[in-house]
């Protein structure tokens, strides 16, 4: 089975992090250079017993394909 590691990070420049891109020649990866869209649906309980432990459970939605997807944090 595949491992994934998602990070996130605040841009608060978004045009000076194009440039910076630009500048290491950075480019689009994978099949095609077009965006992708996508649709998440996030889902815990009521009480929030998956947040409160580190986790979500996602169902992402990509064109042309359904990807079911749980992530634990930590």
């Amino acid at each position: 089975m595949a491992r994934e590691t998602e990070i996130k990070l605040r841009i608060s420049d978004v045009p000076g992090f194009h440039r910076a891109l630009k500048r290491i020649g950075a480019r689009l990866a994978g099949p095609g250079t077009s965006k992708v869209h996508e649709e998440n649906i996030i889902f815990d309980t009521p009480q929030g017993v998956l947040a409160k432990h580190g986790q979500l459970l996602r169902i992402r939605t990509e064109m042309p394909e359904v990807q079911g997807k749980s992530k634990r944090t930590g």
